[in-house]
Parts: structure tokens; sequence; C-alpha cells
């Protein structure tokens, strides 16, 4: 009698089969019985790596399958959130975000995921964002972020990180000062001029001719 795949046999009597599955952990040599009969077995939740194999009875024959391990991954740990500053001026890219370094799942092998958010409700998958660490594009308003961390078969371990926000200041307001002007001003200038001695002047005009325009007026002593 053969099986094959776990899903054909063929052999025995080709009339009937009987089915026992059977398990062992990694860390014994015991099988034990798992109390299932049917051709497929959907496994308890295992805590530790075990290994399981079918027994298929038919007429007097009897045949073991090969055993089929399942290998059971510990929980992935250490994905918090980055250290470092977690606010930034409008419209500037922060600081990259290192993410911490994980352990558990299939060692050595993790798969990453970071998402943003603006409410920390509803999560978007930030595209080409699929290293340990990410540096975020510059941003307007205050940000959730958050990395999804994977591991095992068809990522069997998942880990969602922490969540932490990115806060946003605004820039300072500074008054628009409006257009060019131009300011005028005007000055006015009052002259105070001695008062001329009249004496003099008739003084003057009786002992002297007066002097050409061009020629200075110099006073009697």
């Amino acid at each position: 009698m053969k099986q094959k795949d776990g899903l054909t046999i063929s052999g025995g009597d080709n009339i009937s089969y009987t089915y026992k599955w059977l398990r062992r952990p990694a860390d014994s040599t015991i099988w034990k019985d798992c109390f299932v009969s049917t051709p497929f077995i959907q496994p308890s939740t295992l805590y530790k790596t075990n290994y399981y194999k079918r027994k298929v009875t038919s007429g007097t024959c009897v045949s073991l399958s090969d055993s089929l391990k399942i290998n059971v991954l510990s929980l992935i740990t250490g994905n918090t959130k980055p250290d470092g500053k977690h606010e930034v001026c409008e419209n500037t890219t922060p600081e990259a975000f290192i993410g911490p370094t994980v352990t558990g799942g299939k060692e050595g092998i993790y798969h990453y995921f970071w998402e943003s958010s603006s409410s920390g409700n509803v999560w978007d998958n930030i595209t080409g964002a699929n290293n340990k660490d990410y540096r975020s594009t510059p941003l307007t308003q205050n940000t959730f972020f958050r990395r999804i961390v994977k591991s095992g078969y068809n990522d069997c371990c998942i880990s969602v990180g922490d969540t932490f926000l990115m806060n946003v200041t605004k820039h300072p307001s500074i008054p628009d000062a409006g257009s060019s002007q131009r300011l005028s001003f005007k000055f006015s200038t009052q002259l105070h001029a001695k008062p001329i001695d009249i004496g003099w002047v008739f003084g003057l005009l009786k002992n002297r001719i007066l002097p050409s325009r061009t020629q200075e007026i110099q006073p009697q002593k």
C-alpha cells in the first residue's frame, strides 16, 4: 500500500481505509495518538516543534507515512518605537527612523513594512518602505507611524510595532509688509537775519559813493 502526497492512497483491499494520526514533540522519541481518524488533520495550538505521521490500514495491510515536521517559531519581540527626536518643522524631512533590532521568528530572516496614519486609527502602507529603518518624506501635519515585522514560512510570525507620533511645528507667522511705497517729506527752513542799523546806512551814503555791485560793502569803524 502506498501513500502519495498525503492525498491519494493505493493498494490494500482497494475498498476501505482507516486512518490514525500520530504526533511526537521534537524533544521526544515517543509517538502519541492524536485521536484523529480522518484523511487530514488540523493540528491544535502548538508551543514547540512537533512531528506528525499518518497510519493507514486496509484489510491486512498497514502503511506509515513519512513524518512531517511543523517547526514552531518563537514570537517576535523588540519591535518598539524608534529612539530620537519626534518633532519637526513643517515641510521638513524628519531624521531617519532607526528601527530597533528584533528577535524571534525565523532568526535572521525578517520582512519589514512601515505604515503611516493621520489619526492613529486607519493605517496606510508606505510604498517602498520595506527596510529595517525608514526616512519619511517632508511632513505638513502631525503623523503617526509604526513598523510591521513578519518572519517564518508564509510570514506566519507577525509583530505590529509600537505607534509613535511625529509632531509637526508650524512656521512662525510673519505679517505682510505690503508693496513698497515711496515716502516724501517736506522741509521748511526759516532764516533769521540781524536787523540793519539804519543810521549806519545813511552815514555810508553821506560820506562815500556806493561801490559797484560786484564789491563787498565794508562798514566804517
